[in-house]
């Protein structure tokens, strides 16, 4: 829920004190593809596990660099630069997921993002218990 555990209580705190509703999950916990494969391993459709090794994708350490563009029009930057140091607007940087050009470049780029750990990190090692 942040990169720290200060974060994570000032966050708890701040919804505490607004009184506004939050949610936090691991949606993929309930994708059918994931709870299927954990019903194979329930009914000992596969055999009996000895070993379960978990891992997650790797991620790239930085952004490429990348010509400076304009920003666009639509895009307030600043907002989403947030409080990450300035650094110069690239299409490559702030681009969202898709399926030709796969995972955002921001989102292994540590001023903004934990990358591939901070995200499947923390579901991966659910389905080990979700098995059981």
């Amino acid at each position: 829920m942040g990169w720290s555990f200060r974060a994570a209580h000032a966050v708890q705190k701040a919804v505490q004190e607004s009184g506004v509703v939050f949610q936090f999950g691991t949606q993929q916990r309930s994708d059918s593809k994931f709870r299927f494969a954990c019903e194979l391993v329930r009914n000992g459709k596969i055999g009996r596990l000895k070993t379960i090794l978990v891992g997650v994708p790797g991620s790239v350490s930085s952004c490429p660099i990348q010509p400076v563009e304009p920003v666009p029009r639509e895009l307030d930057y600043e907002l989403w630069l947030g409080p990450a140091p300035l650094a110069p607007y690239s299409y490559q940087r702030c681009r969202p997921h898709t399926p030709k050009e796969g995972w955002s470049v921001w989102y292994s780029i540590s001023d903004y993002c934990m990358g591939m750990i901070g995200n499947w990190g923390v579901q991966s090692p659910r389905y080990r218990s979700m098995g059981k």
